[in-house]
């Protein structure tokens, strides 16, 4: 009679090892889309950031009460993956 214990401790280890593997794949998957979920809120912050900036200079602009400034503003500050960039860049250019 062979001795078939020697096997099944091997089968256990291998069994071990690929669930801690799958495991560890599920783990980093999880951490991977949190880190990718912070980042994308953070990406969207900024770009809040930004416009609200944006706004801020234009207003300012406008109070001062110089049109040729203000312009010149919305100008440097366009999206140009945005579909009204195109155009208000054709309405400010015609000024």
């Amino acid at each position: 009679v062979a001795d078939t214990s020697k096997y099944e401790v091997q089968i256990e280890e291998m069994e071990r090892f690929m669930k801690q593997t799958w495991d560890d794949k599920e783990k980093a998957s999880v951490e991977h889309e949190e880190q990718r979920k912070k980042l994308e809120m953070e990406a969207k912050k900024n770009a809040e950031k930004a416009v609200e900036e944006k706004n801020r200079r234009i207003k300012l602009l406008e109070d001062k009460g110089d049109i040729e400034l203000s312009i010149q503003d919305l100008r440097s500050t366009k999206d140009d993956t945005s579909c009204w960039s195109h155009c208000c860049d054709q309405w400010t250019k015609n000024i």
